[in-house]
């Protein structure tokens, strides 16, 4: 079985135990019912063999979670300290896994540690004190995951931990941080995934190590959502800063969009009526800002370097190449101000690479509807109406 198929089971652990909107009570059974519930809710299949309660904590044995075809079986989770009811919603003090390893055919998936603190969970029914969405986690921690195909690591995760806050009003705001992320760049015998990591191991990076970090807030009340940043960090690479600001991203919109999701993945046959409905959603969301940057440390001068090499010429030379053919692309806009802008900006970008930045910042929200409708009917006035930038060096 591919390295693929070891990722999706990572995903629906994930999905499961991190996003999914389960609700638990203290009463076993109750909890187990719920969690399959609400998990098939996000096509997610929860099963288990049997459910106890101990105290205040519960015990569902045998516990498995995941995509329908790649399940991960889990072993018996404690559920510590559970206060609640389903209407009402729950609170859960801890959920700790250990040593959770899934194999299937050739590939495996390990995870050496679980912990989730301090966990809140929406109740069924709806009072002015409810949760702003159906998961909180106020801290979690995971430790040692790896992916492996044929016993060897096809990417590992040294610690991934993340904290999260809550105010009276109902805002949330989070942070995570994710350390020792390594991928191989050799010996992949799947034939996609090889033709993207053989130039990088080529290019050195043997294997990838990177690290990545980032925060939020959210304010349900208005739908505005902020990321600021998420950071990427690149071993002997660079660093990618990307930030964002929309609005309208409410509940109301997340459970909408969840049900016309389902909506699609039961008919598929109706996907055009659902398409305009879909659209027709977006059009609550508004985009106000948004900002792409990167610091180089080396990558761009290895990947000119690297093609460079196979187009038969110096780095020099293809880089002259590269911006004599970049007004030729950028005439398709038909705007000669912004392809002015972005050939000088990119342009002294490749002939000293040390940073470049595309900026999105209109005077006002810009519905995101409007967006794709100038992106398809008029791509020219996209600069203009996203007020979009492209500067490099600064």
């Amino acid at each position: 079985m591919s390295a693929i198929r070891s990722r999706r089971l990572l995903s629906g652990l994930a999905a499961a135990l991190l996003c999914s909107t389960s609700a638990f009570a203290a009463d076993g059974e109750a909890l187990g019912q719920r969690l399959k519930d609400l998990a098939a809710a996000q096509d997610m299949v929860v099963n288990y063999t049997a459910a106890e309660t101990n105290g205040d904590d519960v015990v569902l044995k045998g516990l498995t979670v995941g995509p329908a075809d790649s399940t991960v079986n889990l072993g018996d989770v404690t559920f510590e300290t559970v206060t609640g009811t389903p209407e009402d919603g729950f609170k859960i003090e801890r959920v700790a896994l250990a040593d959770v390893e899934s194999v299937d055919d050739t590939s495996s998936f390990h995870l050496g540690s679980f912990v989730g603190e301090n966990i809140v969970l929406q109740g069924t029914v709806a009072n002015a004190d409810a949760l702003p969405t159906s998961f909180y986690m106020e801290k979690l921690a995971i430790s040692d995951v790896a992916i492996r195909d044929k016993g060897e690591d096809i990417s590992t995760i040294a610690e991934i931990t993340a904290d999260n806050t809550i105010t009276a009003e109902g805002n949330m705001s989070g942070s995570f941080v994710l350390t020792g992320l390594v991928i191989n760049t050799e010996d992949n015998e799947n034939t996609q995934a090889q033709a993207a990591s053989q130039p990088l191991a080529e290019m050195g990076y043997s294997p990838i190590r990177a690290n990545m970090n980032g925060s939020a807030e959210w304010h349900p009340g208005t739908g505005m959502l902020t990321l600021d940043p998420m950071t990427i960090e690149l071993e002997d690479g660079g660093k990618l800063d990307f930030t964002y600001t929309i609005n309208g991203y409410t509940p109301a919109f997340i459970q909408q969009l969840q049900q016309l999701q389902q909506q699609m993945a039961a008919a598929p046959e109706n996907n055009e009526g659902a398409g305009m409905a879909m659209l027709g959603l977006m059009s609550q969301i508004q985009l106000i800002n948004a900002n792409l940057a990167f610091t180089d440390d080396s990558l761009t001068p290895k990947l000119l370097d690297y093609f460079a090499g196979k187009s038969g010429q110096s780095r020099t030379e293809f880089v002259n190449t590269l911006s004599s053919q970049l007004p030729m692309l950028l005439a398709q806009l038909q705007n000669p101000e912004f392809q002015t802008k972005v050939s000088d900006a990119v342009t002294q970008y490749l002939n000293d690479p040390k940073n470049i930045t595309i900026s999105i910042a209109p005077p006002a929200p810009v519905p995101a509807t409007q967006i794709i409708g100038a992106a398809v009917g008029a791509p020219q006035t996209l600069p203009q109406v996203l007020n979009l930038d492209v500067i490099s060096n600064q």
